[in-house]
C-alpha cells in the first residue's frame, strides 16, 4: 500500500494554480492590448461593421463583400487630458435591434421605415460609444455619462478608403470676412480623385465617394445639437482618408461681412464644445447607395435626426412663395411705380394667389437687419414705404402668408421681444439670413431662434445653416437655403459670353448630393 504525500500534492496544485492565474493574466493583457472585436450586421446581413477597441477606437465598413471603409480611428480629447476612444476599456458591450416606424407629417413620406441593428459599448472613463447599422448605411456616436461638465479640445473623426476614388467635394469658397469657418453652406462640386483634395481646404457634407461597381458612400453628420457641424478634409496621413474638422469657439469678433452682419471671428478658442456633462453628440454616418437613385430616396437624415419635441403641430404650413429679391422688385404692365413697396407686395400677393403659392416673402429692406429696428420702442419702424400691416391684411384676404426677412443678428439678439409682436401682427414666419456659421455658439443660437419661433406660432427659413436634424426636432423649419440657385448667375464668373460654372450640370446633380441630408417637405 503506497501513501501518498498530500503536503506534495497541494503543493503542486497550488503551483498549477498560480501558473493558470499567470497565464489568464498573460493572455488577458495580451487581449487588452491587440484590442477586442466585435461586429454588427444590418437587418439584411449585406452591410457589416467591424469595431475594434484597444489602445484606440476604430470601426471598418463593408457593403454586399466589397471594403467600404478600412479601419478609421475615431475619439474626443478633453481638455483634462483624458480621450474618449483612447486605450479603450469596455465594461459591457450590448446589443439590440429595432424594428418600427414613425410618422413624418411634413416629409416626402408620411412615414418612415425605422430598421438598425445597434452595438453599444460601455467603457471605463464615463462615456459610451453606439454604433447603428441600417441596410443603407452606418453611423456611430459618443454619450457622455460625466456627472460634471466638461471641455472637449478636439474630436478626431476619421473616413478612410481603400483606393483612389473619386469623389464630389463641396469645397468652402467664399469666407466671410476672411473667417475660414464662416460661409453660406452652398458650394459647387469638385470632381477629383480623394489623393488630389486641396490640402488647405475644408470641404462641408455631405461629401460623395464613388466606389468600384457604381456604389456611392456619402459621408454625412447627422443630429448636430449644442455641438459644431463637421467639416472635412484631406488626412495626410492617411493614402486615401477623409478626416473631421471642427470650429473652435469664437473668444472675440466684429461685424464683418455683406452689409456687416456677419460675427466674423479674430480669435479663437483652443476647444471646439463646451457640454454639460451628460451628452449625447452627433452622428458620424457613411451612407451607402447602390445606385444613384437610392441617394434621393433615402431617409437617413429623418432617422438620425432627434425626435419632434412639438405636441401640437397643426399650425405648420409649408408651400411655396412668390420671391422679391431675384428680381429686385422690378415689375412689367402695371399702373404703379414698382419698388419696395406697398403696391409691389399687393401685387406679389395677387400673383401668389392666382398661381397657388401659399407666401410671399419681404425681402432684405423692408428693415435693415441691424438689432436696433428691433428694440421695443421701434418694432413698427421700417421702410416707410411698407405698410405692412396694409399687405397683411391683403394677404389675409388672399389666402397668402407674409413672410419677413431678417438678419441673424437681429433675432438672436430680439427674437423675445420681436417674434411675438410680428406673430399677433399677422406674421407668418422669417427667413433668418447671414447665420454663415455652424460652431457651438451658432449651433445653439439658431435653436434658440427656432425654439422662440415654434412658441410664438412662426415658420423659419434658415439661410447660411447646414440641416443637420433641427428640421425633424422643430418642423417649423421648412427650408434652408443651401444651393447655388438662379441668384447665382448674377455674378458667376465669364469666359467670354460663357458661364465658367456649368449651371445645368449643377442643377441636375445637387438633388443626388446635397438633398440628402434635407428632410423637408
Amino acid at each position: 500500500m503506497k501513501i501518498i504525500n498530500f503536503v506534495t500534492v497541494t503543493s503542486k496544485f497550488k503551483y498549477m494554480r498560480l501558473m493558470i492565474a499567470v497565464a489568464t493574466l498573460v493572455l488577458s493583457v495580451a487581449t487588452v492590448s491587440a484590442g477586442r472585436t466585435y461586429n454588427v450586421a444590418s437587418p439584411d446581413g449585406k452591410i457589416n461593421v467591424t469595431v475594434n477597441a484597444g489602445k484606440e477606437l476604430c470601426w471598418s465598413v463593408d457593403a454586399d463583400g466589397v471594403r467600404v471603409l478600412v479601419p478609421s480611428a475615431m475619439s474626443m480629447t478633453l481638455a483634462d487630458g483624458d480621450v474618449f476612444g483612447a486605450d479603450v476599456k469596455v465594461r459591457k458591450a450590448k446589443e439590440n435591434s429595432v424594428r418600427d416606424t414613425f410618422k413624418t407629417p411634413f416629409y416626402k413620406k408620411s412615414e418612415v421605415r425605422n430598421d438598425y441593428n445597434q452595438l453599444t459599448l460601455t467603457c471605463a472613463g464615463g462615456y459610451e460609444v453606439q454604433f447603428r447599422v441600417y441596410d443603407d448605411g452606418a453611423a456611430y456616436r459618443f454619450i457622455s455619462d460625466r456627472k460634471k461638465g466638461f471641455t472637449v479640445k478636439d474630436e478626431l473623426a476619421e473616413f478612410n478608403f481603400t483606393s483612389d476614388h473619386d469623389a464630389f467635394i463641396p469645397y468652402i469658397n467664399d469666407n466671410r470676412g476672411g473667417d475660414k469657418y464662416s460661409y453660406s453652406f452652398e458650394s459647387y462640386y469638385d470632381k477629383q480623385p480623394i489623393s488630389r483634395m486641396y490640402a488647405d481646404s475644408l470641404a462641408i457634407t455631405p461629401l460623395l465617394v464613388s466606389l468600384d461597381g457604381g456604389m456611392r458612400v456619402a459621408v454625412m453628420d447627422n443630429a448636430v445639437d449644442d455641438y459644431p457641424g463637421m467639416f472635412l478634409v484631406k488626412d495626410n496621413g492617411k493614402p486615401y482618408g477623409l478626416k473631421g474638422y471642427f470650429a473652435p469657439e469664437i473668444t472675440d469678433g466684429h461685424w464683418g461681412g455683406h452689409m456687416k452682419l456677419n460675427y466674423i471671428s479674430d480669435t479663437r478658442a483652443d476647444h471646439i464644445a463646451k457640454t454639460g456633462g451628460k451628452q449625447t453628440f452627433p452622428w458620424r454616418t457613411v451612407l451607402i447607395a447602390r445606385s444613384d437613385m437610392d441617394l434621393l430616396d433615402n431617409d437617413m437624415a429623418q432617422r438620425l435626426a432627434p425626435e419632434c419635441v412639438i405636441e401640437d403641430t397643426s399650425w405648420i404650413r409649408p408651400g411655396k412663395v412668390a420671391w422679391d429679391w431675384w428680381n429686385t422688385t422690378n415689375l412689367s404692365g402695371v399702373d404703379f411705380k414698382a419698388g419696395m413697396n406697398t403696391d409691389t407686395y399687393k401685387y406679389f400677393i395677387d400673383f401668389a394667389a392666382a398661381n397657388g403659392l401659399e407666401y410671399i416673402i419681404i425681402d432684405c429692406g423692408w428693415s435693415s437687419g441691424k438689432a436696433d429696428d428691433w428694440k421695443e420702442e421701434s418694432l413698427m419702424i421700417c421702410n416707410p414705404d411698407i405698410d405692412l400691416p396694409a399687405i397683411i391684411a391683403h394677404g389675409r384676404e388672399k389666402g397668402v402668408g407674409v413672410i419677413l426677412w431678417a438678419s441673424w443678428a437681429a433675432c438672436d439678439a430680439e427674437k423675445s421681444i420681436a417674434f411675438p409682436h410680428y406673430a399677433a401682427m399677422g406674421v407668418k414666419g422669417f427667413k433668418v439670413d447671414f447665420l454663415d456659421r455652424d460652431d457651438q455658439q451658432m449651433i445653439r443660437s439658431m435653436e434658440e431662434i427656432v425654439k422662440c419661433a415654434a412658441d410664438n406660432h412662426l415658420l423659419i427659413d434658415l439661410h447660411g445653416m447646414r440641416p443637420t436634424g433641427i428640421q425633424r426636432k422643430y418642423p417649423n423649419v421648412v427650408n434652408f437655403e443651401g444651393v447655388k440657385g438662379l441668384e447665382n448667375c448674377k455674378w458667376a464668373a465669364m469666359d467670354g459670353e460663357r458661364s465658367v460654372t456649368d449651371f445645368c450640370e449643377y442643377d441636375v446633380t445637387i438633388p443626388y448630393l446635397s438633398l440628402i441630408h434635407i428632410s423637408e417637405p
